[in-house]
């Protein structure tokens, strides 16, 4: 199921970052991104309140400290820059810088959350940021 869900998740971000370019086309970055959040916030709200209210009540506040964090970092600061890019650069080169993700998770995870660094991880890192630096280079 991991895998399928990371492949829906893959599939969603491409989609977005091609209505983002045409939406860009009539609004700023900003605005852009704080229209997109409004709508994420009234879905994800009727999707507790509906869905898992229950889970959201019984959650610690260390949980709740962690997933407004996440909040913060990932909806307004990394979809705000992201529309940015899409609108400067493209949808392309824009979600190819993007996806160097893996290569900040990784790092974050082995010094952080002190993760096993394996071999496999190493060289999927590796090639990761290889193809990027192709990829955006060959400009």
């Amino acid at each position: 199921m991991g895998a399928l869900a990371a492949i829906i998740s893959a599939v969603a971000y491409g989609v977005n970052d091609l209505f983002a370019r045409a939406g860009l086309q009539h609004l700023k970055p900003a605005r852009g991104s704080r229209v997109s959040l409004l709508a994420s916030l009234l879905l994800t709200t009727l999707a507790t309140l509906f869905l898992e209210l229950d889970r959201f009540l019984a959650a610690s506040l260390l949980v709740v400290f962690w997933a407004g964090i996440m909040g913060i970092l990932h909806y307004p600061l990394g979809r705000t820059f992201n529309y940015l890019g899409v609108r400067d650069i493209g949808v392309v080169r824009a979600s190819i810088i993007r996806s160097a993700n893996p290569v900040v998770s990784m790092v974050m995870a082995v010094t952080i959350l002190k993760e096993p660094l394996t071999w496999p991880i190493l060289l999927g890192t590796l090639s990761v940021a290889t193809g990027i630096a192709l990829l955006v280079s060959g400009e």
